[in-house]
Parts: C-alpha cells; structure tokens; sequence
C-alpha cells in the first residue's frame, strides 16, 4: 500500500506544530494563577497531622500515668481539655504564615520566598512539638510539671537532659522518635513538593484564605469569636485534684509559648 504523500500538503506539520505550540501556551497560561486550595489544604494537612500526633502523646502518658485516672470521666476530659490547648497552639504558631503566605505567594518574584516561609516555619514548629513532647516524661518524672520556660531554665544543658532522657526512658523515646518520622513523612509525602507553591495564586482566593485563616487561628487560640478574649491560660487544664493529670491535659509547646508571649 502507498504511504501518503506528505509533499501534498506541506503545510500539516507546521499546523501540528502550531497546535501543539498552542495548547502548551494555553496551559501555562491556565497555570500562571492558582487557586488556594492547595495552600489550604497544606495548612490544613499541619493541623490534622500535629493534632494526632499530640492526641497519641497525651494517650501514651495517660497509659502510663494510668492509676491516677480514678474515673473515665476524668481521661474523657483530659482529652477534651488537651484539644483545646493543642488547637490553641495551632491557632498561634499558624497565624503567621496562614496570613502571610498566601499574601506573598500573589507575586511570582517573591515565590521562593513564601515557599521558603512555609516549609522552614513548619519544619521549626513539628521540630519543638517534637522536642517538648519528648522531654515531658522527664519533666513529669522530675517535678510533676510539663516544660516551660521556667522548667527548661532549670533543666540545665538541654543536650544533658536529652541524654538523660535516652538513657532513662529509652523505650518511649525510640517509640515516640520513630512515630513522629512517620507522622512527618506522611506530611512531606502528601505535600506534593513538585507542585507546591510552583505558581501563584490568584489574588482573591489568596486576599480570603490569609484573613479567613487568620481568623480561625484567633478563635482556636481563644476558644472565641471575640478577637480581644485572651488566650486560654495553663490554669484551664485544671481537671482533677492529681497535678500530674492536670499537666498531662495541657500542652509543653503551648506552655512554654504562653510564659514567653504572655508573662
């Protein structure tokens, strides 16, 4: 059979060329403006990770703590309060970057900027969850308290007391360590770093997530839609006459936060 003749028609390739030319030209230009729904859901992704990670913390102390629960009423409300503090923490370690990135991710020049603020602010913050939470056993062990900045201050050389920590509470430590690499994994995994914040975003949708976040991070950091309330105090895990429980109800990051924002 005889191939056709691409000679007769000299003109098909150049219009393939140019269609393809087209439709690459067509997607960049869909892809110069995002929506934000994929910054919110990164946001959203942190929250839901930190809370279960700080959920199964709470749990793994309650366990071992768990002759001083006399009732079921009382683990209920330990994890009831310690929602709150851990929604309060996220209310306030978030509010920086919900409303600035997406401001910043509006303009392709400063781009890498808003990239570089997202991943490094949220690398610092899983990194001090993680660290407070993993000298907590000691502190409780200790002196009955979660870390605060007074604690930690009295605790000495943090690179000793981690040692003292590995050393003493070994088992809980690896588990602890090796379930946060997950949890942070899973993060890094479900981020899609190929694709994040490659773009920007369109200048609407950024305007209302920063303001619409920033006001979901002050009712989480106050348990109020009243922007003036206060912030909830360590004194609100008060559940129980035990100050062991009382402390494991709280939050160690959001303590130590609240002692040095607030006092």
């Amino acid at each position: 059979m005889n191939q056709p003749d691409e000679s007769v028609n000299p003109d098909k390739s150049v219009r393939i060329q140019s269609t393809g030319s087209t439709a690459k030209h067509l997607d960049r230009k869909v892809l110069a403006r995002l929506p934000a729904s994929h910054l919110y859901r990164h946001f959203l992704l942190i929250a839901v990770l930190t809370l279960f990670l700080l959920t199964l913390a709470r749990a793994g102390y309650m366990l071992w703590q768990l002759v001083r629960y006399d009732e079921t009423a009382t683990m209920l409300s330990s994890f009831v309060t310690g929602f709150r503090f851990d929604l309060a923490m996220l209310g306030i370690v978030l509010a920086l970057p919900v409303f600035v990135v997406p401001l910043l991710a509006m303009f392709r020049p400063i781009l890498p900027i808003a990239r570089f603020l997202s991943l490094a602010w949220m690398l610092l913050v899983f990194l001090a969850i993680v660290l407070l939470e993993l000298v907590t056993p000691y502190t409780l062990q200790e002196s009955g308290l979660r870390p605060d900045v007074s604690v930690l201050t009295e605790l000495g050389n943090p690179v000793d007391v981690l040692a003292k920590l590995w050393t003493s509470y070994i088992i809980p430590a690896v588990i602890g360590v090796f379930l946060a690499t997950l949890i942070y994994a899973a993060f890094w995994a479900r981020l899609d770093m190929p694709r994040f914040l490659r773009h920007p975003i369109k200048a609407i949708p950024a305007i209302c997530l920063s303001i619409i976040g920033l006001a979901l991070c002050l009712f989480a950091a106050t348990s109020s839609i009243n922007p003036t309330e206060s912030v909830l105090t360590p004194h609100a895990s008060l559940i129980s006459a035990d100050s062991v429980v009382n402390e494991i109800a709280g939050n160690s990051l959001y303590k130590t936060l609240y002692g040095l924002l607030v006092r």
